[in-house]
């Protein structure tokens, strides 16, 4: 029989050893990191400092706003909790390679919690990824277009935002299908959970059909009121607005001087490179890119490394410990709200 907590339990073990491995692969860089922040500029570590709390409370408004264009009830009273799951959530993202789906893990326990029901929160939180991916392709967009006028565009900025495109342009004729293919969706959703149950040597486990019913009526739902998907895509792409605040701030913190154009360069190439990289987080990928453009846009490269490892101690370490802390402190969920179902 299944036991409550189980699967709470296996993803905190998850968390914990998957952090626990990049921490050790990634040590030289983190120890980088650390002199940067012990030798960096006080004022532009504190512009960076509230760019990362900026970036975390647009985290929360992608996912706020997402359930609410799904029909949950938000009061006052679930701030707290939606703000902890949703740290929780960009924790895991951040150490399982899953397209953003690994987070619904945390906006389920804050559901259990809030009385929000299984279904509304499953329909909303995959309304934020589909709303994260937008808010990124409107990022890049703006971002491209600012580089074109003003910054420095290269061949590989062009290459990497045509594979972001493609991968994009997969995701929306995902939609579609959901919308007037529905059993396709379900039939792709099988094979791709046959495919995946092969390459890890593990038995079978069928695709639960509740998740493709849920996947097809929250879009819906979204098709039937488009303007819902604005808010939480205005706040994701304040999400990587943050970023850009955060890498150039790093970078000045480090010594390479005021660049923003170079921060945004930086930035939507470290991010496109991610998005394609194999591993969780876009460890190694995103480091190299940044490096590459930040370098390349007449950032010394002393500064340039430091500044990179800078951003990536905010942007993706401190998340990863801070979300990882408070996904295990609130493995024991209390009891439901009195009156929720």
């Amino acid at each position: 029989m299944h036991r409550p907590g189980r699967p709470a339990a296996w993803l905190t073990a998850l968390l914990v050893v998957a952090a626990a491995a990049t921490a050790w692969s990634q040590r030289a860089d983190l120890r980088a990191a650390g002199r940067a922040v012990r030798t960096g500029s006080p004022a532009w570590l504190a512009v960076l400092g509230g760019g990362l709390l900026v970036w975390w409370a647009a985290w929360a408004l992608v996912h706020g706003t997402a359930l609410r264009s799904a029909g949950a009830a938000l009061t006052r009273r679930d701030v707290p909790e939606l703000c902890r799951a949703s740290v929780a959530a960009v924790a895991l993202n951040a150490v399982v390679k899953s397209g953003g789906t690994a987070g619904l893990a945390a906006l389920t326990r804050a559901g259990r919690r809030t009385g929000w029901p299984r279904r509304t929160v499953q329909q909303g939180y995959l309304l934020s990824v589909a709303a994260a991916d937008a808010g990124f392709l409107v990022a890049v967009g703006l971002g491209l277009l600012v580089l074109l006028l003003h910054g420095p565009f290269t061949a590989v900025d062009a290459v990497a935002a045509g594979a972001v495109a493609v991968l994009t342009a997969g995701r929306l004729a995902l939609l579609v299908l959901a919308l007037r293919r529905p059993a396709l969706v379900q039939r792709l959703g099988a094979a791709g959970a046959r495919v995946r149950d092969r390459l890890l040597r593990r038995p079978h486990r069928p695709l639960d059909p509740r998740a493709v019913a849920d996947f097809t009526d929250g879009v819906r739902r979204l098709a039937a009121r488009p303007a819902a998907a604005v808010p939480p895509v205005l706040a994701a792409a304040t999400v990587d607005g943050a970023a850009v605040l955060m890498l150039w701030a790093a970078v000045a913190a480090a010594g390479g001087g005021d660049h923003p154009a170079a921060a945004l360069a930086g930035y939507l190439l470290g991010a496109m490179a991610a998005v394609l990289g194999p591993l969780p987080g876009g460890l190694g990928v995103t480091e190299a890119g940044t490096l590459a453009t930040l370098v390349g846009s007449g950032v010394p490269t002393g500064a340039a490394v430091a500044g990179t490892l800078l951003f990536r101690l905010a942007e993706f370490w401190l998340p990863l410990v801070v979300g990882g802390l408070v996904w295990w402190v609130g493995r024991q969920p209390p009891a439901r709200r009195e009156g929720a179902t």
